[in-house]
């Protein structure tokens, strides 16, 4: 959707001189001019402009028109329009443009270009939007649009832009894309993203496709970001690829993680084939360390090789006192009896126990706990 900026940035310059006369002096004027080439071309143009200030406002405005005709046929014309106010609260500026031309072998081209901008007592404000076309002698064509915007305030800032593309070959090509981003800014943090698709083909039956996204965030309580990716193509002899991406990761004051996987795909013109996927992922905090990972891969050679493959691994790390983590995890101590341990275990209710069993003193040996038992309910 267009958005006509500039009428926006005058309403808002004619905003401030809203509730009070405007006394004071004012200017304006207009002109026009045309000129012949002995060669058949021809130019025309005019303009005008005007404006007024006093007791603290002000305005000013203007437009103009040219046009050309070539002695070959071609043409063109330009028009646009400008404008700026202030007053006590503010000022603001805008413009437009307008340009579209055509050439002999039907050729053509066209342009709209919009810009404003204001600045208050409570903040700024920009904006501005691009649209273009054009066409080739042997039908190749083009078109694209952008728009952009920031504002800010004392409660923070915010910016946005957005972009599209499309065009189309002699011989059946084509292309696209789009794009768009924004960020926002204030006491609390900040947040941003992206995206972005591409598509294309090619004369004799290629394509190719993408599309991409990430966005992040931060705060005083930590911070976060991610991002994806796919994309897919094919041959003109059949060939195709495909894959796609994703990761993650987040901190905070207790901690941080992350994470990321891709998997792909291809074919090629005479059967071959490969598939890979790929994991990972970490993790940190005050009490210990962990990270793990896979990776599978596969493949077909022209003439029935095969090939295949998997990996696994992971790792942690922390403090010893936690079962989960340190050496204990990993098997370095031995495995203790429950209620075993250097100092002999007298009966209850006997106080020192005389000839002591060889199976007191350290700790017993897993194979020998029947006897122990047997020895110390001999008693009873």
């Amino acid at each position: 959707m267009k958005i006509r900026l500039t009428l926006a940035i005058l309403s808002l310059g004619a905003s401030l001189f809203c509730g009070r006369p405007v006394e004071g002096r004012g200017f304006g004027g207009s002109s026009s001019r045309s000129a012949y080439s002995s060669r058949g071309g021809s130019y025309s143009g005019s303009r005008s402009y005007g404006g007024s200030s006093g007791g603290g406002y002000g305005r000013a405005g203007g437009s103009y028109n040219r046009s050309y005709e070539g002695s070959h046929g071609g043409s063109a014309d330009a028009s646009g329009t400008r404008g700026a106010a202030y007053g006590p609260n503010g000022a603001a500026a805008g413009s437009t443009r307008d340009v579209s031309a055509s050439g002999p072998n039907g050729r053509t081209y066209n342009s709209q270009e919009e810009r404003g901008a204001a600045s208050g007592t409570y903040g700024s404000a920009a904006g501005g939007s691009r649209s273009t076309s054009a066409t080739g002698a042997y039908g190749q064509s083009y078109s694209s649009e952008r728009q952009g915007g920031a504002a800010t305030s004392p409660y923070g800032s915010a910016a946005g832009g957005s972009r599209s593309t499309s065009a189309t070959g002699a011989y059946g090509q084509s292309y696209s894309s789009e794009r768009q981003g924004g960020a926002v800014a204030g006491p609390n943090g900040a947040t941003a993203y992206g995206s972005r698709s591409t598509s294309a083909t090619g004369a004799y039956g290629q394509s190719y496709s993408s599309e991409r996204q990430g966005g992040a965030v931060a705060n005083p309580y930590g911070s976060a970001a991610y991002g994806s990716r796919n994309t897919s193509a094919t041959g003109a002899y059949g060939q195709s690829y495909s894959g796609e991406r994703q990761g993650g990761a987040v901190a905070n004051p207790y901690g941080s993680a992350a994470y990321g996987s891709r998997s792909t795909s291809a074919t090629g013109a005479y059967g071959q084939s490969y598939s890979g996927e790929r994991q990972g992922g970490a993790v940190a905090n005050p009490y210990g360390v962990a990270a793990g990972g896979s990776a599978s891969a596969s493949g077909m050679g022209y003439y029935g090789q095969s090939y295949s493959a998997q990996r696994y691994g992971a790792a942690a790390t922390g403090t010893g006192g936690y079962g989960a983590y340190g050496a204990n995890a990993a098997g370095a101590y031995p495995d203790r009896a429950i209620g075993y341990g250097g100092q002999s275990y007298p009966a209850p209710g006997y106080g020192g126990q005389p000839d002591a069993s060889p199976t007191y003193g350290s700790p017993a040996p897993l194979l020998d706990r029947a006897a122990y038992l047997r020895a110390r309910l001999r008693g009873f």
